[in-house]
């Protein structure tokens, strides 16, 4: 943010930051919120299909009633059963118009596409009554059928969510209620005529009885209210009830055509009371399950209209909060502006002090050597088994500080080793230190170059020898600088001593035979 235009970029900038996650957390309270309400929408339909599942439910039972009234009178030779029918035709009427709607969709044959149809039709085949239980029995089981897939259908639009389980088995218990039922209805006509009429007859009794147990165990898989309903149904018959039961199925099943048939009443009537207890028990199951789904329904609503509260007040704080949070922003990134023009001036100042501080330190240290320092990384002395060691003086030194004052003597040696620093760059060489006249390079460290080293000091040497004749200083017009040279390659051991001055030397004889190369030499 150096210019203004800088600063209104950044001040776009922290804006945006601010508002793309504000947006992004309004448009997720958003999507939630609409979810929600489809939801509330759904648990709506879901209770109005519940409650025509259930009204469904009862009209197949009392139709269920009616077609085992219909086939005992047809089955019976008299009418010690014309009492029943008048109360089931009265109880399926009342089930008919207690339906909420009547679903008049396509596929559906003619005498279901209004409630009126379907009761004049019904109504005509009561009138006609057949003595033909077989007839009767096919007749209130088509019609059930339909109102059964009626029921499924409307399970079906809602199976979803936490629910299914309990759809599930309710769906379940119908399918049971329905086989019951139907094994009633075959095994009252057994004992009133004393024998199956056909095979078939006695088939269908095995197999509604087999499915009968198979969807009751399924609805205990899949709900724990039908679990408990049947222990409290067990408690409720006992065990004599369910003993008798157990007994009728057992002796139709092994003698399902005895060769001299009677009929009794007597038998039959108990066995129709039995499985009525049986049924009804079902069926109180049924309204069990639908009351314990419509309950989750209530829950569900309920929670939903505490999820919708609390977005709605999430949105309200979010909007209100909006406008102080940009503000305080936008004041943040301005003071953040003001600073940071501060931070870059002192950023160079340090930067600059860094790069000064840097090349004294190079000068004092190999730059490899200095990095680990400037890292406060532990220094080891490190062998060196091949490097040259490198030492000059300046011959008659001695006699020449006592000729000069010692500025002058300064401005020589400084004048002297500007010469030979800027020479010694063009080499793959190390100045170690200076002390008085005496001048200290190495080569092949810290930096290994092989066997490269020898041949670099030697070059070096001779340049310098050959460059030391060009120094011009006026006061010395009758004296010439002369160089003395010695050098030795070996075995080297390096590194930094000290603390407060640390300097960078090298140890070992070559060191030793270097400098008493240069004073003989």
């Amino acid at each position: 943010p150096m210019s203004k235009s800088g600063k209104k970029l950044q001040v776009l900038r922290m804006m945006g930051m601010t508002l793309i996650p504000i947006s992004v957390l309004l448009l997720f309270v958003w999507g939630i919120f609409s979810l929600k309400i489809q939801d509330h929408v759904t648990t709506s339909h879901v209770r109005h299909s519940l409650d025509f599942s259930a009204k469904i439910s009862s009209l197949i039972h009392t139709m269920q009633v009616e077609r085992d009234a219909k086939a005992l009178h047809a089955a019976s030779i008299g009418g010690n059963t014309q009492w029943l029918l008048l109360q089931k035709y009265t109880s399926t009427d009342e089930a008919i118009l207690a339906l909420p709607y009547w679903p008049n969709g396509g596929g559906v044959p003619d005498r279901f596409q209004s409630k009126i149809r379907f009761s004049n039709f019904l109504n005509r085949h009561r009138f006609n009554l057949s003595q033909n239980h077989t007839i009767e029995l096919d007749f209130y089981t088509t019609q059930i059928n339909v109102f059964m897939k009626w029921f499924f259908d409307s399970i079906t639009e809602v199976g979803s969510g936490t629910i299914w389980i309990h759809l599930v088995a309710l769906q379940e218990t119908l399918q049971c209620e329905e086989m019951l039922a139907l094994e009633r209805l075959y095994g009252l006509v057994y004992y009133l005529r004393g024998t199956f009429e056909s095979t078939e007859d006695y088939l269908m009794f095995a197999k509604v009885q087999d499915v009968a147990n198979a969807t009751i165990q399924a609805a205990i898989l899949y709900s724990s209210v039908a679990e408990r309903m049947l222990d409290e149904i067990k408690q409720y018959q006992g065990n004599r009830t369910r003993q008798e039961i157990d007994r009728h199925r057992i002796a139709i099943r092994r003698n399902p055509f005895p060769e001299n048939a009677t009929g009794s009443v007597s038998k039959a009537r108990s066995w129709f009371d039995k499985m009525s207890v049986y049924e009804n028990n079902v069926f109180k199951l049924q309204k069990a399950l639908l009351k314990q789904t419509e309950t989750l329904m209530l829950h569900q609503e309920t929670q939903d209209r505490r999820v919708l509260t609390g977005l709605g007040l999430v949105t309200c704080m979010v909007m209100l909060f909006c406008p102080l949070i940009m503000n305080a922003v936008y004041f943040l990134t301005d003071h953040m502006q003001k600073f940071s023009l501060t931070l870059v001036d002192r950023t160079k100042a340090l930067d600059k002090e860094k790069r000064r501080t840097d090349a004294l330190l190079h000068q004092m240290l190999p730059e490899s050597v200095a990095e680990q320092l400037k890292t406060n990384h532990d220094l080891v002395a490190e062998e060196f088994a091949e490097a040259t060691v490198f030492f000059s003086d300046i011959v008659g030194f001695t006699s020449l500080c006592a000729d000069n004052s010692p500025i002058q003597t300064i401005e020589i040696l400084d004048n002297l080793y500007c010469l030979f620093d800027d020479r010694i760059r063009l080499y793959d060489v190390h100045k170690v230190e200076t002390i008085g006249d005496a001048y200290m390079v190495a080569s092949g460290l810290p930096k290994r170059n092989g066997n490269r080293h020898a041949a670099e000091i030697a070059c070096m040497s001779i340049d310098l020898l050959d460059r030391i004749h060009t120094v011009n200083i006026p006061y010395l017009m009758t004296k010439q600088i002369k160089l003395r040279i010695g050098f030795h390659t070996g075995r080297v051991v390096a590194g930094v001593v000290g603390s407060k001055m640390p300097r960078y030397c090298l140890f070992g004889d070559t060191v030793h035979y270097a400098s008493s190369m240069e004073q003989s030499g």
